[in-house]
């Protein structure tokens, strides 16, 4: 439906390494590119996680490759990769998304992990911004070109949601991908929700 030319999406994710799957192309499409993602750092994962980024970056060997790093480390559940220590998260990153760096140099741009918009688990813990700033401090090293977040929240809260963007620029001063974010609420209130969001991000 929206891989057409001029269409502003450019680009597909899916929690995945290849957009493979029941009612999704193959890697190279027209219009758009797809962005790997390492979920976590499950031997499931990793063992197929270099070649497939090699799939995607073959697609356009002179173009950019971006990759997307864990999904939700800060969380247990609801697609969380549940990685809370934020010591082995940064060294499963050198592992396996820092060696792209070398290998593809330039071409490559690397995103952070997606953490939530908590503060702080159960455990009392670093969740969301906090849980990136511990996961940064220890990826010593590390090439990172955009900030990953993802909020979920009530459709009212339309200032919460500016608040957490500005917040992650400011701790970080690096683009910010919001690779998912949901508000709750009447249709109506969701529609007047993301008519005011997107108009203000676009902005």
């Amino acid at each position: 439906m929206f891989n057409i030319q001029g269409n502003k999406v450019a680009w597909i994710y899916n929690w995945w390494q290849l957009p493979e799957g029941p009612g999704q192309g193959p890697v190279g499409t027209p219009f758009w590119e797809y962005v790997p993602m390492l979920h976590s750092d499950r031997p499931d994962h990793t063992n197929t996680w270099f070649q497939n980024v090699e799939k995607c970056a073959g697609v356009n060997p002179a173009g950019a490759i971006h990759v997307l790093s864990f999904n939700e480390p800060d969380q247990c559940g609801n697609g969380g990769s549940c990685m809370r220590d934020y010591v082995q998260a940064a060294n499963a990153h050198k592992t396996w998304v820092q060696p792209l760096v070398d290998k593809y140099g330039s071409r490559l741009y690397v995103g952070t992990p997606a953490v939530t918009n908590g503060v702080q688990a159960p455990d009392g813990g670093p969740m969301g911004l906090p849980w990136l700033r511990e996961f940064m401090k220890h990826c010593d090293g590390c090439k990172f070109d955009y900030v990953v977040i993802h909020w979920y929240d009530s459709s009212r809260n339309v200032e919460y949601f500016k608040k957490q963007l500005q917040d992650a620029w400011n701790e970080f001063q690096k683009p910010i991908w919001i690779t998912e974010f949901g508000a709750t609420g009447r249709v109506d209130e969701q529609l007047g929700f993301l008519h005011e969001v997107l108009l203000w991000m676009d902005a």
